[in-house]
């Protein structure tokens, strides 16, 4: 069994109207994401969010046994100006 490392990284959604990129670096095998106010936020892996999931005030995206052999790169927009993305991720 591989030893697992924890980081976090926070993503200030300033503007409510802007969608901000967030790369996970190479070798994440786990990673949770939420909003530090609860609120509603988009998750998608174009630039544009043509297509996004919308995750509601309250939850949170989680992803477990990822083998990817590169950076994982996807695309948040808040609901509310000024919220806080918490991303916490394993390398191991």
């Amino acid at each position: 069994m591989s030893k697992r490392y924890g980081f976090i990284a926070n993503v200030d959604l300033v503007d409510k109207a802007e969608i901000y990129p967030v790369t996970l670096p190479q070798g994440v095998r786990s990673y949770t994401i939420k909003t530090r106010g609860n609120t509603e936020f988009k998750i998608g892996f174009v630039p544009d969010l043509a297509t996004f999931i919308t995750y509601p005030s309250g939850n949170a995206e989680s992803e477990d046994d990822i083998f990817s052999e590169g950076p994982i790169k996807f695309y948040v927009q808040g609901e509310k100006s000024g919220e806080v993305l918490e991303v916490k991720y394993w390398k191991g």
